[in-house]
């Protein structure tokens, strides 16, 4: 090679690495344009953007779920105080002797548009249509009874929370002292005596026994009041609805050899003290979802019943205290269900209080149902001590 030669060479060399160069960067551009999100670096950037976009997106729909939420729990609320104060304003139609009278003040609570809950209403005028007026219900005033200096409260508390053969519970037995304890407060008020019997963890035997023990300890027509409490599980088979005792089998009603006290047998138990006293019967127990109304069941007999739970809801045990309906009817034996502030407390107002009271201690999710059959002055209004 020339020496003149050689500078136009390198020339030719260094242009052909400069074109080489520029080639292998468009190639590196190139790469990294296709493999951009294959970076990890980009990858992770993409990922925080995506978690931020995402976590937003659920706080909106958080947001918009709560409102809807609460908007829901605030029209359940206003549906409960409209059927309470619908069913109190029937309760109070219904103290009549005369079933012509009840009929006609039923029918203007309907016509006149007093009546809110428009499916009750509608139940109300096709049972008025359907019904007699011999067979129409009359609630008798608790002042039918006849009053006697020594008018006595014969208290049954029942309690089991220690079963055989299904699950226990941790409460009915602090239930059942709970409302026992609360009951011994009306010694000396409007009752002469307050006399309590406390059953726990009995079995079937046992149960119909403090049963048959109370009907021979109250007197018929002399005024006395008998308050029967029961608080464990309860179930049903076929449409019977059975308070399980301690010694129950689940399975065994299936077959036919019942050990638990079938709401018919309890009915049989009952009459004879409905017949001639006023008898208050609080179930503090339910079988699961689907269970049938025991007061169905108890039919035609005098007494007010108060179901934990409305048939086909649940009901809660509670917390290391007391269930939430053990607990609203204890306070519902003190002043704080004295509506009026006289100084005595009706079933009307104790059944208000109670129902009122449960749902509030389970944020509305669960009601107790009520039978009311007789109203009056049923409890003294003493001074309530730590009510939640």
């Amino acid at each position: 090679m020339a020496t003149d030669d050689k500078p136009a060479f390198e020339e030719r060399k260094w242009a052909d690495e400069l074109a080489l160069r520029r080639a292998e960067l468009d190639l590196r551009h190139q790469e990294m344009a296709r493999s951009n999100w294959r970076s990890p670096l980009s990858v992770a950037v993409a990922a925080a953007a995506l978690a931020a976009m995402g976590n937003g997106i659920i706080t909106w729909i958080d947001g918009v779920q709560q409102r809807e939420l609460e908007a829901s729990r605030a029209s359940l609320q206003l549906a409960l105080e409209a059927r309470r104060s619908d069913s109190a304003r029937i309760l109070q139609v219904m103290e009549s002797g005369d079933p012509t009278a009840v009929r006609n003040n039923l029918k203007f609570l309907s016509e006149a548009g007093l009546i809110s809950d428009e499916t009750l209403r509608q139940q109300l005028m096709a049972y008025l249509d359907a019904t007699p007026d011999a067979e129409i219900p009359l609630l008798r005033q608790l002042g039918d009874i006849v009053a006697a200096p020594t008018r006595r409260l014969q208290v049954l508390s029942i309690g089991i929370s220690s079963y055989d053969n299904v699950a226990d519970l941790e409460n009915p037995v602090r239930d059942a002292l709970a409302v026992a304890a609360a009951t011994e407060t009306q010694r000396g008020t409007i009752y002469n005596d307050v006399e309590v019997t406390i059953a726990t963890d009995i079995d079937k035997d046992g149960l119909i026994s403090q049963l048959r023990l109370l009907n021979w300890s109250v007197k018929p027509n002399q005024g006395d009041v008998a308050l029967i409490y029961f608080a464990g599980h309860a179930h049903q088979v076929d449409g019977v609805f059975y308070l399980a005792p301690s010694d129950i089998d689940a399975t065994s009603e299936a077959t036919g050899e019942a050990t638990g006290l079938s709401i018919v047998e309890l009915a049989t138990l009952l009459e004879p003290l409905a017949a001639g006293s006023a008898v208050i019967l609080a179930i503090d127990a339910c079988p699961g979802s689907d269970h049938a109304s025991p007061e169905e069941a108890l039919g035609e007999m005098q007494l007010n019943v108060l179901l934990a739970a409305v048939p086909g809801t649940t009901c809660f045990d509670g917390q290391g205290q007391n269930s939430p309906f053990a607990t609203a009817l204890v306070d519902g034996m003190t002043d704080a269900s004295d509506a009026d502030g006289n100084g005595l407390i009706t079933m009307s107002e104790l059944v208000t209080f109670v129902s009122a009271r449960t749902g509030q201690l389970t944020d509305q999710l669960q009601e107790p149902f009520t039978s009311v059959d007789f109203d009056g002055v049923i409890f003294q209004a003493v001074a309530r001590a730590n009510t939640k």
